[in-house]
């Protein structure tokens, strides 16, 4: 029951449909919160149902125990079993797997899950989920309209914002709408050019004087940028860690 529960919510989140369920949401994590707090409950979980379940309540602010799943200090166990299961995920997509699931283990070994955009996200999990036997129809079709209905009002944004340029002033008509662009623009490049008076040009143009071989050096060692993504990681991780009462 909770494995179900917990599925339903991961489908509802990874669909891009999280902002409408809120409030459901919260209740059903806090029922699995309350039953797992429960001395009389017992529950076995398997692989699956453990890691589904810690990032679920992690990233929804509630507490579990990081030393149960993370190690401690001069543990291996933990790189061991991620060496062990990309070397495995590997081996699967090597293997001669039905198309979804190699859609599935292509996607989890191009990039974490907690690495992506949302939005994007849930436009290749749209087309996953889709293909799924046990796929709930009425939360597919609603996932879809969802999509299609914020894809349109971003569209809608994008357009009036481009509307709004300075070089196209001229297509406006003679009202009040173009003298309120004419003075906003005139505003803004004033309160910039006095912050560049003042305060002079804080930005200059690193990239440019970046040498051959320090791009090489990167390129040999793509851990740099791993380790510093993970350490702004595990600082935000930090930060949204907080105890839900």
């Amino acid at each position: 029951m909770e494995e179900e529960r917990l599925e339903l919510i991961d489908a509802v989140q990874r669909l891009g449909l999280r902002y409408q369920f809120v409030i459901e949401i919260k209740n059903a994590i806090q029922d699995v919160v309350n039953q797992t707090n429960d001395q009389d409950a017992s529950f076995h979980h398997d692989l699956h149902s453990t890691a589904l379940r810690f990032r679920i309540l992690r990233q929804t602010g509630y507490y579990v125990p990081q030393s149960c799943f993370f190690g401690l200090e001069d543990e291996k166990t933990i790189d061991d079993a991620n060496v062990f299961a990309t070397k495995h995920l590997k081996d699967l997509n090597e293997a001669k797997l039905a198309p979804l699931m190699a859609r599935k283990v292509n996607h989890a070994l191009d990039m974490p899950l907690h690495w992506r955009l949302n939005r994007v996200e849930a436009r290749w999990f749209i087309d996953t989920y889709r293909e799924e036997t046990n796929k709930n129809p009425p939360l597919l079709e609603f996932a879809r309209l969802d999509f299609s209905m914020v894809q349109s009002i971003h569209q809608k944004e994008v357009s009036k914002l481009a509307g709004w340029d300075i070089n196209d002033i001229d297509k406006l008509p003679e009202n009040t709408i173009k003298t309120c662009l004419l003075a906003s623009f005139k505003t803004t490049n004033e309160i910039g050019y006095w912050t560049l008076r003042e305060k002079g040009s804080n930005i200059s143009k690193m990239w440019a004087n970046v040498s051959k071989e320090a791009l090489d050096y990167i390129c040999d060692l793509p851990s740099i940028m791993l380790c510093s993504a993970m350490v702004f990681r595990l600082t935000d991780d930090l930060g949204s860690s907080s105890v839900i009462p």
